[in-house]
């Protein structure tokens, strides 16, 4: 679903509010993270997806019943609270249209997507509506996302909870053991010898 490459094998993440932050790979083999969210009735998909290898975000909106020719001109307004709108011209094709955030923007893009409360897609042409988009858990839902692009990139490899030892550790008991009797000291005493002054 959505954008440049479809989601072959993807999984949930990590849920917060409306969103959800997923991971897996595309229909060509390429590993993937991303975002998502859908309206009430599921017929409005928001995508935000980062595949291996690139340096710039694809953000995708599907709904079910469009229908645009491939290749169309989709210039659009995306407003993240009460932030300055993002303007594009977005790739139509079919239910979706697709568009990127660069690279030198990602920074900027994240901070006012976690930190806003709501979300606003305006399509600039055509006849479709505004879109309206509630934020709480956004800002979970993009750490979890985040988490998963440094692993896909390389940078954070997940940890493990037991140590990498090949050495079987010790077995503990629940018990003291009877510690064994101390004989008495057989060694013959001395005396201090003292001198007087």
């Amino acid at each position: 679903m959505g954008g440049g490459a479809a989601l072959a094998d993807t999984q949930t993440l990590f849920q917060a509010g409306p969103w959800s932050a997923f991971g897996g790979t595309s229909d060509d083999g390429t590993k993937v993270c991303g975002i998502d969210t859908q309206n009430a009735d599921s017929t409005k998909f928001f995508f935000i997806k980062y595949f291996q290898g690139s340096d710039e975000l694809e953000t995708d909106a599907v709904k079910t019943t469009w229908n645009i020719p491939d290749g169309a001109n989709v210039p659009l307004t995306l407003k993240l609270g009460a932030n300055s709108p993002w303007s594009a011209t977005g790739d139509g094709s079919g239910t979706e249209v697709t568009w990127f955030v660069p690279s030198d923007a990602v920074d900027d893009f994240q901070k006012e997507f976690e930190f806003s409360r709501a979300m606003v897609l305006s399509f600039d042409s055509g006849n479709e509506a505004p879109w309206r988009f509630d934020l709480s858990g956004s800002y979970e839902a993009f750490q979890a996302f985040y988490h998963c692009v440094a692993i896909i990139s390389g940078g954070d490899q997940p940890t493990q909870p037991y140590g990498q030892s090949t050495a079987p550790p010790a077995a503990t008991q629940p018990y003291a053991a009877p510690s064994s009797p101390t004989a008495p000291d057989t060694s013959p005493s001395v005396k201090p010898k003292y001198q007087s002054l």
